[in-house]
């Protein structure tokens, strides 16, 4: 089942770890060229949804697929720091992105480019190496993993918004502290 997020898309796409993440690679390529064709007035949501795609992909990746990676694939550890490398490049290609700049198709086409150099690198490498080298049940695992935290990730905006709205009085958030502490700890 695939869960949607009214501000990023499909979430929780009910894979593996290799199909969550190429789920993922799919939906991102969706959103650029969405905003590659979208009217100027349409730019700015495209860019904030492609931006909490990319950046929710991301940590998945960071925090499940590269630790295996290292850890179970024949020269994992370099890869992990190559693809560490291009998520960094594409960070700053999203920094970058300016929706209303003159030379926005110029900024979204180098944010492509440097998205198209990670997926093939992951889907035609790192893939077919975490297949080969971990047996499915691990696989299955992570990826229920991944889409557990993907799901959670894409509630966070939407929390911060309610918080930064609503702010808690000093009274509140010292009681809600306190209840959710230990007593040992005070």
């Amino acid at each position: 089942m695939i869960a949607t997020d009214a501000s990023t898309g499909p979430v929780g796409h009910g894979g593996d770890l290799v199909a969550e993440l190429t789920a993922d690679h799919r939906d991102a390529e969706r959103l650029l060229e969405a905003l590659r064709d979208a009217p100027p007035e349409d730019r700015e949501e495209l860019a904030a949804r492609l931006t909490t795609t990319l950046v929710r992909h991301h940590l998945a990746e960071e925090v499940y697929l590269y630790p295996v990676l290292r850890e179970h694939v024949r020269g994992g550890a370099a890869r992990a720091d190559k693809q560490l490398q291009q998520q960094s490049a594409c960070a700053g290609c999203l920094r970058e992105l300016d929706t209303t700049a003159q030379d926005f198709p110029r900024r979204l086409a180098a944010l492509a480019d440097v998205f198209c150099l990670h997926v093939v690198e992951e889907e035609q490498r790192l893939f077919p190496a975490l297949r080969q080298e971990l047996p499915e049940p691990m696989l299955r695992s992570l990826g229920a993993t991944v889409r557990q935290a993907e799901l959670t990730m894409s509630s966070l905006p939407a929390e911060m918004e309610h918080r930064a709205e609503h702010p808690p009085q000093m009274g509140e958030f010292l009681d809600d502290t306190r209840a959710e502490t230990p007593k040992y700890w005070y």
